[in-house]
């Protein structure tokens, strides 16, 4: 594949930018690193993201990578589920195309599309609508669900490996 060329990256980058104060969408190209991350800087600093694609593309963590995730749950690309977090913000946790366990969490008042004025939608509901309009498959209230309970327990197993490995170089790294 053929690097772009990277004044055709500014262009657009700065266009995406420019281009999206009457609704428009924030478009960023780019490299994970430098590049991009200070691209996101600068949508951070708006305090706002266009709509939830964005904000999921952006604010995406792996939780459980998918060499440590059942074979079952890699088969449920798309499905997620949702849990409540902090007043005006949600949780989703979800099967990403790679297999991936991946969360985000919402802050709604981030959210151009999902922070409205009409008090009378419920976000989580738009939430859920927009998470659909964008190919997710299936999104549901997490912590009866016996497939969340499965990957909460995945996501605890990966925690703990990674305080004991950070406890273990701590200690290897200790000088007395």
């Amino acid at each position: 594949m053929s690097e772009i060329d990277p004044q055709i990256i500014d262009q657009i980058n700065k266009e995406g930018f420019e281009g999206n104060e009457e609704g428009g969408a924030t478009l960023i190209i780019g490299k994970k690193g430098g590049e991009l991350d200070r691209l996101k800087q600068r949508v951070e600093k708006r305090n706002q993201y266009v709509d939830v694609a964005t904000y999921v593309r952006l604010n995406k963590t792996i939780a459980v990578p998918n060499e440590n995730v059942p074979e079952d749950l890699k088969k449920q690309i798309g499905r997620g589920w949702v849990t409540p977090s902090v007043v005006g913000s949600e949780n989703l946790t979800y099967i990403d195309k790679e297999g991936n366990v991946a969360k985000v969490n919402f802050v709604f008042s981030q959210i151009a599309s999902i922070n409205s004025e009409n008090q009378w939608v419920d976000p989580v509901s738009q939430l859920k609508q927009e998470l659909s309009m964008i190919g997710f498959k299936r999104v549901e209230e997490g912590y009866q669900v016996e497939d969340y309970k499965k990957i909460e327990s995945l996501i605890d197993a990966e925690i703990d490996e990674a305080a004991r490995v950070m406890a273990k170089k701590s200690i290897e790294s200790f000088e007395f």
